[in-house]
């Protein structure tokens, strides 16, 4: 019960005023049920205890006769008549000293739970389990006395049928009471609790949002009203104070941040490494910070005020004039390179910009300026493009000697090539079927009279035609492989004289960039290492992507990939792979250029290698010169490319990338 009102609490005043005229309504209707029903149940018990005693008086009457003839029969076809009542449970007729003289239902337990007296002189009646009604009557003939009838009726039944009826009609009136109920509720609340409401709504917008501005609606008078007008008015005087407040607050931050900026200003003036200042138009410096009276050679302000107006130092008055009206004229300068005395006389190069001032009006309050002294750097860059010089001229002779170098080493390369063609060549000639040949064509001239039959009975003439038809076969295939080799010794030499031109003119002029195909150079540069790699059974695999033209010079592209295969050739030599491969690849990468790669599974490159060896001399074999790598990092930078190497370590082989930018229409 103390629960109750406190969680009622929580709720608004609409639901408080909801579930408060509910509950009286409800509270209502539920005593008055409970009086009603109580009292119809006491009517309806009175009479049928007033109905029940006058049928017993009927029936008594009417038993008068058979029991005075003492006739069981009609006493019992007397009393059937009353199974037509539904509340009677049966009856009996007991003559004066006790003895049952008739009876009709089953009335024994409750006659024992209350037993009658008998005989009775007037009539009796009483409830017996509240449910039960006993009635008792004298039979009487004249002034005698000669029976007691007794009757038993169940209330039961009909109280029932009350209370259903009851109920319903109750819960139909309860539950139309509750609708009317919470009608008049709500028509209630509109006036009650919407202004309060309403009050309360404009209190929580102006706290969650601190808007002041909102006010409540008055609505009707009374409490309610008053109530309202306290609340917009002490809403009024905070919206005052807040305004205030904030005033307060704007202008003192204001103060605070032009203090800070006052203070950054005066930092920053004080503490730059550069030379500050501000002159007038006419001129004559206004103000100026350490640095520019350091550079300037000056410790106090008031001396460089009295220096600047005796003409001793400052600007040049060559430039001074020419400065001042570009400023006037531009209204600023950029980064201009100026010359200004110092009080020791000194002239310094200076890099200064300077912008003018001006009022509302646009006429100029005075201008500003910042002044770097760059003599030491002037000074430096002379010197550098000194040392610049000898340097070039230094490189230039070191370069000669690379060239040279780079000449022999990729000659050499080639020469390998036109070595091994040569060889093969000499290989084919000793191994040539001419000589039976020869002894052949001997045979004919010894023969040639008797041409004819030594062709056709001699056991030597029979098989000299199928001989020579054989040898012609052989000497056509030794001719087309001598004439391959011949070819590809020529291809080398045209190489070896194309690297020599291409070295000759690298202190003159580049060579010259076309649109190449990057399979087909690949495929030359793959020609020119052949015989080498079909003589250490290198299996060649070959992966050419569709990719577009590589915008190069051909010979130098040449170089570069017979180097790396070579290299590669090598590495497969030194290698303990039992198959031996070498891979060539031709792709395109996401920006477009075009890759050239060369993989191999031979000896393989050390973690620590990786970064050096397209250094200049640095080589791993006993016999290199350490130039290869290093001549084909620079062409292939030269061609707007690059070349990279990529290996897991030792005994793990080794992939070579050449990138080179593909051709376009731009380019």
């Amino acid at each position: 019960m103390i629960g109750w009102p406190n969680s009622l609490q929580r709720h608004g005043v609409h639901r408080k005023l909801v579930l408060m005229l509910l509950a009286s309504c409800c509270g209502t209707m539920l005593v008055a049920g409970i009086v009603l029903f109580a009292f119809l149940s006491f009517a309806l018990r009175d009479s049928f205890r007033r109905d029940a005693a006058a049928l017993t008086e009927v029936i008594a009457a009417n038993c008068a006769g058979p029991v005075s003839f003492g006739d069981p029969a009609a006493a019992s076809e007397v009393m059937h008549s009353l199974r037509a009542q539904e509340h009677v449970v049966g009856a009996v007729i007991r003559l004066p000293d006790g003895e049952e003289f008739a009876g009709i239902g089953r009335v024994e337990i409750v006659l024992q739970q209350a037993p009658p007296a008998h005989p009775v002189a007037a009539q009796e009646s009483r409830w017996v389990s509240n449910t039960y009604l006993l009635l008792a009557s004298p039979i009487r003939v004249g002034n005698e006395t000669i029976g007691t009838f007794t009757l038993v009726s169940d209330f039961g039944p009909i109280y029932l049928r009350l209370f259903k009826s009851f109920m319903a009609v109750f819960a139909f009136a309860f539950l139309g009471a509750m609708g009317l109920g919470y009608a008049l509720t709500l028509r209630a609340q509109r006036v009650i609790s919407d202004p309060i409401r309403s009050l309360a709504d404009s209190a929580k917008v102006m706290w969650e949002k601190q808007d002041y501005t909102v006010r409540a609606e008055k609505g009707a008078g009374g409490e309610v009203g008053q109530l309202a007008d306290a609340f917009n008015l002490m809403v009024e005087r905070m919206e005052a104070g807040v305004k205030l407040a904030k005033e307060v607050a704007q202008r003192q931050r204001i103060e605070a941040a032009l203090r800070e900026s006052e203070e950054r200003f005066r930092s920053l003036f004080e503490n730059a490494t550069i030379g500050l200042y501000r002159s007038a138009q006419q001129g004559g410096f206004l103000m100026a910070n350490p640095a520019l009276l350091a550079m300037l050679g000056f410790k106090t302000f008031e001396e460089l005020v009295a220096g600047y107006a005796a003409q001793q130092v400052g600007l040049l008055p060559t430039e001074r004039e020419a400065f001042r009206e570009q400023l006037e004229r531009t209204g600023r300068v950029d980064e201009v390179e100026l010359h200004w005395r110092r009080a020791d006389g000194k002239i310094i190069t200076v890099r200064e910009s300077a912008k003018a001032i001006r009022d509302a009006g646009g006429g100029i309050l005075y201008f500003e300026g910042c002044v770097e002294d760059i003599t030491a750097r002037k000074e430096a860059d002379a010197e550098l493009q000194r040392l610049h010089q000898e340097l070039v001229d230094a490189s230039r002779a070191a370069g000669m000697a690379e060239v040279a170098t780079g000449v022999l080493h990729n000659v050499g390369n080639v020469l390998n090539s036109v070595s091994v063609s040569a060889q093969l060549l000499h290989d084919q000639a000793g191994r040539s079927r001419i000589a039976s040949l020869r002894q052949a064509v001997t045979l004919l001239e010894q023969n040639l009279p008797r041409l004819g039959v030594f062709l056709t009975e001699d056991d030597k003439g029979r098989l000299l035609p199928d001989f020579l038809i054989r040898v012609t076969q052989h000497l056509a295939a030794e001719q087309k492989n001598w004439q391959g080799e011949l070819r590809q010794l020529k291809t080398n030499i045209e190489h070896m004289k194309e690297i020599v031109a291409m070295q000759q003119s690298y202190a003159r002029v580049g060579g010259l960039t076309e649109p190449l195909s990057a399979p087909e150079l690949v495929e030359d540069a793959l020609r020119m290492n052949l015989p080498s790699l079909e003589r250490q059974a290198i299996r060649v695999e070959r992966d050419f992507a569709d990719v577009p033209p590589v915008l190069a010079d051909k010979h130098k592209v040449l170089q570069i990939l017979t180097n790396l295969i070579h290299n590669a050739r090598q590495a497969l030599d030194e290698g303990a792979a039992a198959e031996k491969f070498m891979r060539l690849k031709v792709l395109q990468n996401g920006s477009g250029n075009v890759k050239i790669v060369v993989e191999d599974n031979g000896v393989g490159i050390p973690k620590e290698n990786l970064t050096r060896i397209f250094s200049h001399g640095f080589t791993t074999r006993a016999n290199g010169h350490g130039f290869g790598l290093h001549s084909g990092a620079i062409a292939a930078g030269e061609l707007g490319g690059s070349l990279t190497a990529a290996s897991d370590g030792p005994e793990c082989g080794a992939t070579f990338t050449l990138e080179l930018p593909a051709a376009s229409t731009k380019n």
